[in-house]
């Protein structure tokens, strides 16, 4: 792989977001032919050979897509999990999941990269409920109260920030599009629906920046919510779009 041969980082990362996206490209037309053929259920010894070749090359896939992110995952700035990519990616359910195997050993990382990942520990904020409700509130959010910007981050991005198995410090960047005293509010709301969603661990996952472009930190919000207070009309627009989650 001529990624192999680099030594620029992001000369690195170009290329292998390239591979990364052209096989995942690949896995979802699989994937979605397999679904108009109604072939929605494993191949057995009854199965026709269409039906067993289709199930056959999603599988090598998506194994080839994870065994090119496993070896060079030192030097990637974000890595999907095996369940996010059935779920976002493929959107296919948890339960047709099949487990893989690596088929390609892991290279030593070089110096730069050992460099780059050096004391990053991975955050992982533990959504706990349905991701489909969790895609409502987003997107309403988006909608009515500009959450985001959505010239830098997608409403997807800040999804699969939120119920990502784990995420280095600064892997990805979320822009609000709203005040901070707006994702505060938010952030509140969410907390119940999450297992480690708190101030703290926003900070520690230096992802999430302002509407002005600053890196956001537990005392920002901190201050936003004792300080800043939101309209009350404001609030019930945000409350009435959280009821999607109950």
């Amino acid at each position: 792989m001529k990624a192999a041969s680099l030594t620029e980082l992001v000369d690195i990362q170009y290329q292998i977001n390239k591979v990364l996206n052209s096989i995942k490209v690949l896995a979802k037309q699989t994937a979605a032919e397999l679904i108009e053929r109604d072939f929605t259920t494993d191949p057995n010894e009854q199965s026709n050979h269409l039906h067993f070749a289709l199930h056959y090359l999603k599988h090598s896939l998506i194994q080839l897509y994870f065994s090119v992110q496993h070896s060079f995952e030192n030097s990637l700035q974000h890595t999907t999990s095996l369940e996010d990519f059935y779920v976002l990616d493929l959107e296919l359910p948890l339960s047709s999941i099949q487990q893989l195997e690596y088929i390609v050993q892991q290279e030593p990382a070089s110096k730069q990269n050992e460099e780059y990942t050096e004391s990053q520990e991975a955050i992982c904020f533990g959504y706990k409920d349905d991701i489909e409700k969790l895609k409502t509130v987003v997107n309403q959010l988006c909608y009515q109260i500009e959450l985001l910007n959505d010239d830098v981050t997608s409403a997807d991005e800040l999804i699969k920030a939120l119920i990502a198995k784990s995420i280095l410090p600064g892997a990805v960047k979320i822009q609000l599009g709203c005040e901070t005293k707006h994702f505060r509010y938010c952030i509140d709301k969410f907390m119940p629906y999450f297992n480690s969603l708190s101030l703290a661990n926003i900070e520690k996952s230096k992802i999430f920046y302002s509407k002005k472009d600053t890196l956001i930190t537990a005392n920002n919000l901190s201050a936003s919510g004792s300080k800043n207070k939101i309209e009350p009309k404001e609030k019930a627009t945000i409350d009435k779009i959280f009821k999607h989650l109950q």
